[in-house]
C-alpha cells in the first residue's frame, strides 16, 4: 500500500477505473499529459456541480498513475496555510513578536 495525497478513489460509474481529483484545472491537465506520455488510457472530466477536475485511469495502471500524481503534486505550488489573509495575519504576529523580543534583548543588554 502506498501512502500519499489522498486525492484518488474508485470511479462510481466504472468499477475498472480509478479517479484522481483536482481542484485546479492546471493540475488536472498536467496529470493527464503525464499519464498520456506514459501510454496510459487517461480521461479528463470536469464536474460543474462540485467544481472539481477528474482524471480517470484503469485500475491496472494505478501504480504508474500514482507516481504521476506525486510528480504533479510536487510540481504545483501549495502553501502550508492556504488561506491568504490568515497566512498574512500569522506572519505579522510572528514578526511583531520577534521585534518585541529583539527590542527587549537590546534594552536589557544596554542597561547592563
Amino acid at each position: 500500500m502506498k501512502f500519499g495525497f489522498l486525492n484518488y478513489g474508485n470511479d462510481p460509474s466504472d468499477k475498472q477505473r480509478r479517479m484522481f481529483v483536482y481542484h485546479r484545472a492546471e493540475e488536472a491537465e498536467d496529470m493527464l499529459q503525464r499519464c498520456l506520455s506514459q501510454g496510459m488510457d487517461a480521461r479528463l472530466e470536469h464536474r460543474e456541480k462540485t467544481g472539481v477536475w477528474l482524471v480517470g485511469i484503469p485500475k491496472s495502471e494505478f501504480d504508474r498513475a500514482f507516481d504521476c500524481n506525486a510528480q504533479v503534486k510536487a510540481a504545483s505550488k501549495s502553501y502550508l496555510i492556504a488561506d491568504r489573509p490568515l497566512r498574512i495575519f500569522l506572519l505579522s504576529i510572528f514578526f511583531i513578536g520577534l521585534a518585541i523580543a529583539l527590542t527587549g534583548a537590546i534594552v536589557t543588554a544596554l542597561k547592563n
